[in-house]
């Protein structure tokens, strides 16, 4: 399939696909693998009745990726300039239907905020609420105010989620992650969800208000076990131990 991404840029997603053709195909694979598994072990023979929740679109590689193979993803993307590729990605390109795309970023609060892009990475940025926050950060790392943006709670989606088989959640959304589980917690616990991957980045989580290890005891009291590898057939690890960034698996 094609997508279109930044020419010229610091976009971490758009120089790898320009760089290789591809974007973090490891990840891709596993998504696959637990998609097909999810299908099989409930015998839903249509993909497109299978959906995922991509959270922190980007420029909707994953997406993109999984509608070629027929599965429905609903995806969340903050910026409004990023939200604009995928849309080209879904609708003019690919000609997708099976893609819900949300121009809202995701929290624990209903709240219009700002959106800080870094100055020199174009579809890279952070929401901030606070003001003396923003004013730090915006000038520890370089990011500059670009749009207002709408907040909004993963929980306001129970209704449209309630009676479809949703498999995976992917969070990747710079330290608001924390946030999104607090919401989102009775919608994880209430249909099951099998698969949960986030990026688990200590410092974005504290720079958001979330403790870290707080974030990983929400999903272990709650039964999740924690992979570094992948959702199948890879080691669990102790969940002390996860202290750095890593991405992990939740399963």
């Amino acid at each position: 399939y094609q997508i279109y991404v930044y020419k010229k840029s610091d976009n971490y997603m758009s120089n790898e696909i320009i760089r290789s053709g591809k974007y973090e195909p490891s990840h891709m694979s596993n998504f696959l693998d637990a998609l097909k598994y999810y299908g099989k072990s409930r015998n839903i023979i249509k993909n497109e009745d299978i959906y995922m929740l991509d959270i922190g679109g980007n420029l909707g590689a994953y997406p993109s990726f999984l509608g070629k193979l027929g599965y429905s993803v609903l995806t969340f993307e903050a910026s409004p300039r990023n939200a604009y590729i995928i849309y080209k990605n879904f609708c003019r390109i690919n000609r997708y239907s099976n893609i819900i795309i949300i121009n809202k970023g995701l929290s624990n609060i209903e709240k219009t905020c700002n959106y800080f892009s870094q100055v020199d990475g174009i579809g890279n940025g952070i929401v901030l609420c606070n003001e003396d926050k923003e004013r730090t950060m915006a000038a520890g790392y370089n990011f500059k105010k670009t749009f207002e943006i709408r907040l909004t709670k993963l929980s306001k989606f129970i209704p449209f989620l309630s009676d479809k088989n949703l498999a995976l959640i992917k969070l990747d959304i710079e330290g608001a992650e924390g946030k999104v589980i607090e919401d989102a917690i009775e919608l994880i616990n209430k249909y099951h969800i099998p698969f949960i991957f986030a990026e688990f980045n200590p410092r974005y989580l504290k720079r958001q208000g979330t403790d870290p290890k707080k974030f990983i005891e929400l999903f272990t009291k709650n039964g999740y076990k924690i992979s570094y590898r992948g959702f199948l057939n890879s080691p669990y690890v102790n969940p002390e131990e996860i202290n750095s960034f890593h991405n992990l698996y939740f399963i």
